[in-house]
């Protein structure tokens, strides 16, 4: 994990996706899940970061509510909400997810959500699907490890939040400056011509 946080700590350049990618391989390598995903909510939206697994590349960027059998909507929407660590086993036969239309044709032995939070909530959710359970419960390193991810993950999405409202704020105040300038040349303008419509009355007065 020291390796993990030397990584993530010196990469300061290292955006979002990155990160995560950087953070679920690990995640995925330790707790030998067959597959990760992390999805995040952006401007009140929840959607897939990102998935180390080529199946399931084309979500990222989708909004969770566009993805109809690929990731377990169900099971996803109760963690969002819990917003505490969720482990689930034979979660097809657990009356509340059963007619979840991903349980119809996969079978997971387990599902594994942890929540991204940060003082407005839970921001964002690691998924890891078919872990080593009975290892992993007494694994003080994965344990460490996913709050480390959980961590760096928080930070870093309120940096590029912070970052994207820097741009809207500068893009408005640069509408702002071009609207007031724009409007100093119109009233240059009409000032000018009324010089020279004065002038031209005076001369023909002469």
């Amino acid at each position: 994990i020291r390796n993990i946080i030397n990584k993530t700590a010196l990469s300061q350049k290292m955006n979002l996706s990155e990160l995560g990618e950087l953070l679920l391989s690990n995640l995925v390598e330790q707790s030998k899940a067959r597959f990760g995903v992390i999805l995040i909510q952006q401007n009140n939206i929840w959607q897939v970061l990102l998935a180390n697994t080529h199946e399931l590349s084309g979500l990222e960027n989708m909004p969770l509510s566009e993805i109809d059998n690929q990731l377990p909507g169900k099971v996803l929407n109760f963690a969002i909400n819990k917003a505490e660590k969720v482990m689930l086993e034979d979660v097809k036969n657990i009356a509340h997810f059963a007619d979840d239309p991903y349980f119809i044709q996969t079978s997971p032995a387990n599902v594994f959500c942890y929540p991204i939070l940060s003082g407005l909530g839970t921001e964002g959710l690691i998924y890891l699907e078919d872990i080593n359970s009975e290892n992993t419960e007494k694994d003080n390193l994965f344990s460490l490890l996913i709050e480390y991810a959980s961590i760096a993950m928080a930070n870093a999405i309120y940096n590029e939040n912070l970052n994207r409202l820097n741009k809207e704020l500068q893009v408005q105040e640069q509408k702002k400056m071009e609207a007031v300038i724009e409007s100093q040349e119109k009233e240059r303008k009409r000032i000018a011509e009324e010089l020279h419509d004065s002038v031209g009355q005076m001369l023909a007065l002469v």
